[in-house]
């Protein structure tokens, strides 16, 4: 069976606690022309968050809310735990064929697309044949009838982060 290529970016799975995910709220950087989409991946920009444009950036969190990038003085959720938080994102194309090629020692990159704003919605996915930046691992495809692996598979995944990454978001606050 093959699976819908329906990209919605990074979205909330499960905390690694159990308890309700951390969000904050953050300003957008003046330079984001694009807006910033739900599900985006965000890195810090001057002090600021932009979405990820390309699999080279560092993100620290990921959008909880679209917002246009028109004014800069708006303020969106972010969840900023990267390190406990568990998301569902797709891979692209890119055909993986099964828990194998999981866990936290095998890293893949972010597909960086701009977001559409018919739906406010992230775009971004997980580049399922790169692993420059070692970005992203996967811990397992989401259980359901109509997802198998392959392309297009929706996975449990998380943020390979560091502790400067944990150090640049908390100071950004």
């Amino acid at each position: 069976m093959a699976n819908a290529d329906k990209p919605r970016g990074f979205r909330f799975g499960y905390t690694l606690h159990g308890g309700p995910p951390s969000i904050r709220h953050y300003q957008i950087a003046d330079a984001s022309t694009t807006g910033v989409y739900d599900g985006d991946a965000l890195y810090i920009s001057a002090g600021r968050v932009a979405a990820v444009t390309d699999g080279s950036t560092a993100p620290f969190g990921v959008a909880a809310a679209y917002t246009n990038s028109s004014d800069v003085t708006v303020k969106i959720p972010v969840y900023d735990d990267l390190r406990n938080t568990v998301f569902i994102a797709q891979l692209d194309d890119a055909t993986i064929l099964g828990s194998s090629l999981c866990g936290p020692n095998l890293f893949y990159d972010i597909t960086a697309t701009a977001g559409t704003t018919a739906s406010n919605t992230s775009l971004q996915e997980i580049d399922g044949n790169a692993s420059t930046h070692d970005t992203i691992f996967i811990l397992d495809k989401v259980d359901r009838p109509d997802n198998a692996w392959g392309g297009n598979v929706d996975v449990y995944c998380q943020f390979h982060v560091d502790i400067k990454t944990t150090l640049i978001a908390s100071a950004a606050t």
